[in-house]
């Protein structure tokens, strides 16, 4: 009993002793931009940790996982301590660049990562200098419409002056192959009364919540625009909802790829007889996804 005693007793005291040893897992060493990456901590003998990326420190859990949105090699480094005693180890994680354009919106009520369509092209290239340029940076949504739409990009409700350049109208690229489903990140416009040829605005952008759509409401669109339906749009618009009153009035030349919670809380902020938000939403940064 005593040299069972014993050697419990040793045991204790290796450990006690013992220097920490940091080890962690990726759980992907490869992984598309935009998309959660586990780190799975196995270090041993440690007290605390400190998670880095590229030298950043990013955190003191145990565990960590990130969402990379910048392509390229990522180094993370990880620190085991134990009083005076750090042991580090440094591993890298590859993020590929997407395969269609993507945008990324920080906003104060959470991210929205958006794809725009290449059949858009007019669109989606101004778009693209619309947020490279940093218009998007403090601009508000100004119009919300719980179960229709959230819209924001007019420059008079940034807190600061822009001092690029922009299109105050652009020409529409309405097309039968994107439509208002829940998610359709979609332009703007005067009205029909003054703006004949829908011409789209060359800077507000809406995206569309919805409401929830039967086949009769998708027959009298049908009916009332002239639209022929896809069988693959009418399983989109039933599952999902939208606004197919306005296909074929509007450019579409997006869709919500992340975020539909966000929408939800964005589009749930009460509003004024104006459908003015009561609340500021604020888009803090916009960035392309390269």
């Amino acid at each position: 009993m005593k040299q069972i005693l014993y050697f419990f007793t040793i045991g204790l005291l290796a450990t006690a002793c013992s220097k920490p040893v940091a080890n962690f897992l990726i759980e992907e060493d490869k992984v598309p931009i935009a998309e959660s990456v586990s780190f799975v901590n196995s270090s041993q003998g440690a007290e605390t940790f400190v998670w880095s990326i590229n030298g950043d420190v990013q955190s003191n859990e145990k565990d960590f996982k990130n969402t990379f949105y910048e392509s390229g090699r990522h180094t993370i480094g990880l620190k085991a301590i134990k009083g005076s005693d750090i042991s580090e180890k440094t591993s890298d994680v590859f993020i590929t660049a997407p395969q269609e354009c993507k945008v990324f919106i920080k906003t104060n009520f959470g991210n929205l990562i958006l794809g725009l369509y290449e059949e858009t092209p007019i669109h989606l290239n101004n778009f693209v200098d619309l947020v490279e340029n940093g218009f998007y940076d403090g601009i508000k949504f100004h119009r919300i419409m719980d179960g229709f739409m959230i819209q924001g990009g007019d420059v008079k409700t940034r807190d600061k002056s822009f001092n690029g350049t922009y299109q105050s109208e652009i020409h529409a690229e309405i097309n039968s192959h994107a439509y208002h489903v829940r998610g359709a990140l979609a332009a703007a416009r005067m009205p029909d009364e003054i703006n004949p040829d829908k011409k789209s605005s060359g800077t507000q952008f809406y995206i569309v919540d919805g409401r929830n759509i039967d086949i009769d409401n998708l027959r009298d669109t049908e009916s009332s625009k002239l639209i022929d339906y896809s069988e693959e749009q009418i399983a989109q618009y039933l599952e999902n909802g939208g606004a197919p009153q306005l296909d074929g009035e509007y450019t579409v030349f997006g869709y919500l790829i992340e975020g539909y919670d966000v929408l939800d809380k964005i589009s749930g902020v009460e509003t004024d007889e104006k459908n003015k938000p009561l609340e500021e939403v604020i888009i803090l940064e916009a960035k392309m996804l390269y």
